[in-house]
């Protein structure tokens, strides 16, 4: 009786000790799984928002920070005419939900209220609710617009588009196929339309000056003739004399990041394509 007891006791802890082991190594599996795809792919760990100190996931939207004291020597605050308030940095409709997101602002916010005060602030390169209308891959927004592209202009890697959503007018900015910039615009009014079709930019002047109106054109981009993408007030309705407007802090990102004349020229790449689609008529719906 004692040999059989000992004989199931003995079975008993050689069957806990198997268990143990299949659950340890299919433990070990899945954390190896989530070790392999943390650097690329999403895993659980990534999705949670939980990123390890030196990793960046590939589809974490870029967040900046901006000194205040460095935007001083700008266009934003130099040239006669811009208004220092936070509306013309961030966009009139877009500066509260900024503010308080990734600023930590609270209480009473106005957009029309001055930055002076602040050491920085940071902002969203993609402004997260327009995202429910913009899909991340061009491809899937030339979808939704019904938009054919050649193939030879299918290799531009800078390609913005300029539509009307269903809740105002946005530009979105593709680099190399991937949703890289999304933000308000403001174009012209019905009176004084936007020239529309596909158009190559190219870099005027940071501190560009309307000819016609005397208007301040903060890092301005030649559309066609005297139609520009320039820095001005933006609430994602038409607004303009038929130029396309973007909050402060997203044309100087454009005017900097995309390729002038001269990069164009070394690199033998083309100049970036804006494609000014339809925009008197909603054509982007929600498709999440």
């Amino acid at each position: 009786m004692f040999y059989k007891k000992n004989y199931w006791l003995v079975f008993g802890g050689i069957s806990l000790l198997l268990s143990g082991f299949v659950f340890s190594r299919n433990w070990g599996r899945e954390m190896m799984t989530t070790i392999q795809t943390s650097s690329g792919a999403f895993s659980s760990i990534a999705d949670s928002g939980f990123v390890s100190s030196g990793e960046v996931q590939e589809t974490t939207d870029e967040v900046l920070e901006v000194a205040v004291s460095g935007l001083k020597s700008t266009p934003f605050w130099t040239m006669k005419g811009v208004a220092h308030d936070f509306g013309n940095l961030l966009g009139y409709n877009q500066a509260e939900t900024i503010m308080s997101q990734y600023n930590a602002w609270t209480g009473a916010f106005d957009p029309k209220a001055s930055y002076e005060h602040l050491v920085s602030l940071k902002f969203p390169l993609k402004y997260p609710y327009f995202k429910k209308y913009v899909p991340e891959n061009l491809s899937e927004l030339l979808g939704l617009l019904e938009l054919n592209l050649s193939p030879e202009e299918l290799k531009n890697p800078n390609i913005l588009v300029v539509a009307q959503t269903q809740e105002g007018v946005v530009l979105a900015y593709y680099q190399e196929g991937k949703l890289r910039l999304l933000t308000s615009a403001s174009p012209g009014t019905p009176k004084t339309k936007t020239v529309q079709g596909k158009f190559f930019l190219k870099h005027a002047n940071v501190a560009y000056r309307s000819r016609t109106y005397g208007s301040p054109m903060p890092y301005a981009m030649r559309i066609k003739g005297p139609y520009f993408l320039h820095q001005a007030e933006v609430d994602g309705t038409f607004l303009s004399h038929g130029c396309i407007r973007i909050p402060g802090l997203y044309q100087k990102w454009l005017y900097e990041h995309l390729p002038n004349e001269s990069v164009q020229k070394s690199s033998h790449i083309p100049a970036p394509m804006i494609i000014v689609h339809d925009l008197y008529h909603p054509t982007l719906f929600r498709y999440d």
